[in-house]
């Protein structure tokens, strides 16, 4: 039977595997002490007594659209809702996937030493036709707003933290995205490309087999099929952030509703967004 970790008397840390709250510090280090003599009575990791490195891909590969291959158990569509997205009210068609993915089981003491192990969960993926470019437009003005809270010397060392809000670079074609603070049921991802909004919902998720199951879902069990190249989301960017300001104000990332602007093109320079770029 595969050992399910119960977080010290459930104590599962309530933000994404990402960044933990400042007032769940204490519950942590009640956590690392557990996890510690977890190391000396198992070998390291509470998943079958040694350390796991997160396995991709699990599952088979479904085709759900022309745009988007997820890595899955099943996936049947649930017909059509409404959500608020980006102040506007949408209508999504939505199908409900039923994945495995590499958790995060323990909080590591060291963090080259990172325990791992696939569970299941329940996902929601909602597409959005967005034929007038007004989707499009108030998603790049909130990642504009999102850099330009920043100060300049922020933007300038920006290298590795990932962005909430921000875009990836694949064969020419922009992808928009915007990252939830949490990976509890009910956050989601959006992307936005080709003048469509996808949104990707955490339906149904026991936290007691681990966190971080949302963020692992979408950077390895997606896959977008775009116009040149396949892309796979990874956790950060490797577009700089001063660099998409320019092009955005040169007019080289552009929404449907402007169609005198360029058309998108690869910038110069080499700030391609990676498949390489795993946690």
């Amino acid at each position: 039977m595969r050992r399910t970790p119960r977080w010290c008397g459930r104590l599962a840390p309530p933000h994404s595997s990402t960044s933990v709250g400042r007032s769940d510090r204490s519950k942590l280090v009640k956590l690392a002490g557990c996890l510690a003599l977890s190391a000396v009575l198992t070998g390291g990791c509470l998943t079958k007594g040694r350390i796991q490195e997160p396995v991709q891909r699990l599952g088979e590969p479904i085709e759900l659209s022309v745009l988007l291959t997820v890595y899955a158990t099943s996936a049947k569509s649930v017909g059509y809702s409404r959500h608020e997205v980006l102040g506007l009210p949408l209508r999504f068609h939505e199908q409900e996937i039923e994945a495995d993915v590499q958790v995060q089981v323990c909080e590591p003491l060291y963090w080259d030493r990172i325990c791992f192990a696939s569970a299941p969960g329940t996902y929601r993926i909602g597409v959005a036709d967005d034929d007038t470019g007004a989707v499009c437009s108030r998603f790049l003005r909130s990642i504009v707003d999102y850099w330009g809270e920043k100060d300049e010397g922020y933007l300038r060392s920006y290298r590795v933290l990932p962005a909430d809000k921000h875009v990836f670079l694949a064969g020419g074609t922009y992808l928009l995205y915007a990252r939830p603070e949490t990976n509890w049921e009910g956050a989601f991802w959006l992307f936005y490309t080709q003048e469509k909004l996808v949104r990707i919902e955490l339906a149904t998720y026991d936290d007691s087999n681990g966190f971080g199951a949302l963020d692992s879902f979408v950077t390895e069990n997606l896959v977008f099929h775009l116009p040149k190249e396949d892309f796979e989301p990874s956790y950060k960017s490797l577009v700089p952030p001063l660099e998409l300001l320019k092009w955005i104000r040169e007019g080289r990332v552009t929404c449907p509703s402007d169609r005198s602007a360029p058309n998108q093109g690869a910038p110069p320079g080499d700030h391609r967004a990676t498949r390489g770029d795993r946690r």
